[in-house]
């Protein structure tokens, strides 16, 4: 899919735009790369691998169901609208837009979500934590959008409704129009006839959201032992309150020497007194174990190598909702490997992969070194068959090679490191046989 930007450049855009100000493209994109039935886009509301939420307005008063849903009102019916989120991970066409943005991290990019609405409907005035593309598939739909302070939600709202919306502009779009709006620039839409909004969010994760994960992540590989907190015993003696051994180790049990022996060791062994065992404040947190919860907490220090695995996990984990379909079963590895030379691969649409400097994830796993062909393979979403097969039968040479990908394929003239890492990949469905589609 590509992306028309009429007057306006790509450079023009991250320049003046991005995170800054809004933008009208008409005719951002072809009509018809958008242009999906509304009731083949309201059936993935009756699946559960598509989060959907139905909302309704009727007068002043809201309402909001989450699906999945059995029937959902017709679209004869005004004021409604069904949310279908994460459609790149099941709809062709919402894939091809969400890679429509070569310009911008993947790792910024979080999903493409389509609205269907009946005339009336919309979601109201509010604001997003987030930049985001609308465009506009099939019908048309008013916006309305403008910048405020005053960010004050209305009580009792199933929704996150502005208490005030002072818009200062407004347009209609029409199928292949596309809004730019950056992060908390109020907004509001409306149906003017049944239609299909596709928004293509950008991720921005939160301070929280992050350190949630990071902590969740760094409590695994604690270093050291794992000790475990242990009250002192409350019987413990003095060291020198210790018992005294028995003067007649050999002693039967009676008779008049046994009870002068137990009369002597009572004598000279100290009486030991026992604690208090009276709960007089119960509740109360002990201090010795305040103090060692404290300890444990501020005196650790999370290394370089934990911080860049959670960030590494954080940015590639694969939403809640996504299912990889695994392919048949019988597959060798020298069959895998003839058919992706032939076919090439991609990614499949759920997965998330990503690289830094040294190091790749692929949908919160370790993909291993940031070699050369796992770069390829995360920056285009797949790998051609002429490349496959270069690296599977290129012959190992004297001469110094810069690419880290052909240094590893040349370890095995059949089946370089490369093939067993696709093939497992391939087996979990997180990668496909083929061109990209």
């Amino acid at each position: 899919m590509k992306l028309r930007w009429g007057n306006t450049s790509v450079v023009q855009f991250l320049t003046h735009h991005w995170q800054s100000q809004p933008l009208l493209l008409r005719g951002f994109v072809e009509p018809d790369a958008v242009d999906a039935e509304l009731q083949s886009l309201q059936d993935h509301a009756r699946s559960a691998l598509v989060p959907s939420r139905l909302i309704r307005q009727r007068n002043a008063a809201w309402s909001l169901a989450h699906g999945p849903f059995d029937r959902l009102p017709s679209l004869r019916t005004p004021g409604w609208t069904i949310l279908l989120q994460g459609m790149d991970c099941v709809h062709p066409q919402a894939y091809a837009l969400r890679c429509a943005f070569p310009f911008l991290p993947q790792a910024r990019i979080d999903d493409v979500m389509i609205s269907v609405a009946s005339r009336g409907g919309g979601v109201g005035a509010h604001a997003d934590a987030y930049d985001v593309f609308l465009v506009q598939g099939r019908g048309r739909r008013r916006w309305r959008w403008g910048w405020q302070s005053d960010h004050a939600l209305q009580a009792n709202r199933p929704l996150k409704l502005l208490q005030r919306f002072d818009p200062q502009q407004e347009a209609v779009l029409e199928p292949g129009d596309a809004l730019y709006l950056p992060p908390s620039w109020c907004h509001e839409g409306e149906a003017l006839e049944p239609c299909s909004t596709w928004s293509v969010g950008f991720r921005a994760p939160s301070r929280k959201e992050f350190l949630s994960h990071f902590l969740c992540e760094a409590a695994d590989p604690v270093c050291g032992n794992d000790p475990r907190y242990a009250d002192p015993h409350p019987y413990s003696r003095r060291p020198q309150e210790a018992v005294q051994p028995h003067p007649y180790p050999f002693e039967r049990r009676g008779g008049p020497r046994a009870g002068r022996a137990a009369q002597t060791n009572a004598a000279t062994s100290p009486v030991m007194t026992l604690p208090s065992i009276t709960p007089v404040h119960s509740a109360r947190i002990p201090q010795r174990l305040e103090d060692q919860l404290e300890r444990w907490a501020l005196g650790y220090r999370p290394n370089r190598a934990t911080l860049r695995r959670a960030l590494g996990r954080f940015l590639t984990e694969a939403p809640s909702h996504a299912v990889f379909e695994l392919p048949p079963e019988g597959l060798a590895l020298a069959d895998f490997a003839t058919l992706v030379c032939d076919r090439g691969i991609h990614l499949a649409p759920a997965t998330r992969m990503l690289y830094s400097a040294s190091h790749a994830w692929i949908n919160g796993e370790s993909a291993g070194s940031a070699l050369g062909w796992i770069r390829r393979l995360a920056d285009q979403r797949g790998l051609a068959a002429h490349d496959l097969r270069r690296q599977r039968f290129r012959r190992a040479s004297n001469a110094a090679d810069p690419e880290p990908i052909e240094n590893e394929c040349k370890q095995s003239v059949d089946f370089p490191p490369l093939f067993h890492r696709l093939y497992g990949w391939y087996s979990w469905g997180w990668i496909r046989c083929g061109e990209l589609p």
